[in-house]
């Protein structure tokens, strides 16, 4: 992440002497080439240091996406920081920063007034985040007690109260996943029931002594495992290390004892209230 800023920095200095518009777009146009470029390499990319993603928290920004998209949010963003800069350097060039801005609260304003409605059903959901026991580190047992956790989260909500309940990423994983497992499954399966709701379960599932998948689950309100998605892109160095091979003298890297797999096609799960996915 360091090295594109240091490019993108460079880049600039060198076009530092056009004219105002031009470096303006110059500068809006080379983050985005950069952005682009960092999510797809190398090794699959590190999408998750685009610009557009943050300003979701933003009033108004959310409803916003569905007219421009996280990449609009990259560009508005840097055309303020583009404008304010040339604002420093001279004031007379105020419009660029100006123009910048109102575009932002225009669409700002209409994300917040004409956002995206439901066009379905709206589900009551329970989003169960039971963490980690030993957060930071790893300690004894801590697959098992990652899903007592969230097992015993669901296991507090009322009967019949949702309908809809999602488990986080790596909430159960081998040998406590309910594919392996039967006490999980059963588990589950009996939340699933006793809540009549459906139970999206994430986790992560060993194949080998180097590889594991990481998959997500949907059971039906009857206990029915309705289907399975495993992830496609992993993340460099998090599920799988590039270059095991030249990289093995790094300590930390022992961390990631396993490559992820990654799944080959995207997959909907049919409910009866819709498509989810």
């Amino acid at each position: 992440m360091g090295t594109f800023g240091a490019f993108y920095a460079l880049w600039l200095w060198t076009f530092r002497l056009w004219t105002p518009w031009r470096w303006f777009y110059l500068s809006i146009g080379g983050w985005v080439v950069l952005e682009f470029v960092r999510g797809h390499f190398p090794f699959g990319g590190f999408p998750w240091g685009d610009i557009g993603y943050p300003a979701a928290s933003l009033p108004g920004a959310l409803g916003s996406v569905q007219w421009i998209g996280p990449s609009g949010w990259t560009v508005l963003t840097v055309s303020v920081a583009a404008g304010i800069t040339l604002v420093i350097e001279n004031r007379e060039s105020w419009r660029f920063a100006v123009d910048s801005l109102a575009v932002v609260m225009l669409v700002m304003i209409g994300g917040a007034l004409l956002g995206p409605a439901p066009s379905a059903q709206v589900w009551r959901t329970a989003i169960v985040q039971g963490g980690s026991p030993c957060p930071q580190i790893h300690c004894q047992n801590e697959t098992m007690r990652i899903y007592e956790r969230h097992i015993e989260l669901t296991r507090a909500i009322p009967d019949r109260t949702v309908e809809f309940v999602v488990w986080p990423e790596n909430s159960v994983g081998t040998p406590w996943e309910p594919d392996e497992n039967e006490e999980v499954r059963t588990a589950i399966i009996e939340q699933a029931r006793r809540l009549d709701a459906y139970m999206l379960i994430s986790g992560t599932r060993i194949v080998d002594d180097g590889r594991f998948i990481n998959f997500n689950a949907l059971y039906s309100p009857e206990g029915v495992k309705i289907g399975e998605y495993h992830k496609r892109h992993p993340v460099p160095f998090g599920e799988f290390v590039p270059l095991r091979g030249l990289f093995g003298f790094v300590p930390q890297l022992d961390q990631v004892p396993r490559d992820m797999i990654s799944g080959t096609q995207s997959i909907v799960f049919p409910t009866e209230q819709g498509i989810v996915g």
